[in-house]
């Protein structure tokens, strides 16, 4: 089973999304706001390996502003980039086999860095694009398909950041 990375922005204006509590009773709302740091703290919060990692906790040690956090997070704009499976090249210590070059590339550029969107950032993806995919793993690449260019093009001026799925 492998994950996707996706390239996400934060935008300048709010964002809405419907945020769900399943603890002690399921409940679900609507939330609006400008996603912060603050949600991305949140968001990561429990990603071992996060700058933003604050241990792992219980579904019962959640918040509200966590579940509306993550709604938020998870609904901004967003592309794909490709399959990864970071387990398995941490098990069976092959990362040529299970992570493919562009989406590393890409990871390595932007991660939780929280990058501007330039000219510079898109031309380092672009290349990151090219690099040869020798996994069996689908990428997104900018040879045969201008999706994540075209989307950082449109984003420019907004930071950015990464996610696993």
């Amino acid at each position: 089973m492998a994950a996707d990375l996706h390239i996400h922005v934060i935008l300048n204006e709010p964002v809405t999304a419907e945020a769900h509590f399943y603890y002690p009773t399921a409940k679900s709302w609507m939330v609006t706001r400008v996603v912060t740091e603050k949600e991305l703290a949140s968001f990561f919060g429990g990603s071992m390996g996060s700058r933003w990692f604050r241990g792992f906790h219980s579904v019962e040690e959640e918040t509200i502003f966590d579940r509306e956090a993550w709604a938020l997070v998870t609904s901004t704009p967003n592309v794909w980039v490709g399959e990864v499976s970071w387990l398995k090249a941490a098990l069976f210590e092959d990362e040529e086999k299970y992570v493919p070059g562009p989406v590393a590339k890409v990871f390595d550029i932007i991660d939780e860095h929280l990058p501007m969107i330039d000219d510079a950032l898109i031309e380092q993806i672009r290349e990151a694009l090219r690099v040869e995919n020798t996994t069996s793993y689908s990428v997104n690449s900018e040879v045969t398909n201008n999706e994540v260019i075209n989307f950082l093009q449109k984003h420019k001026g907004l930071r950015c950041f990464t996610i696993n799925w």
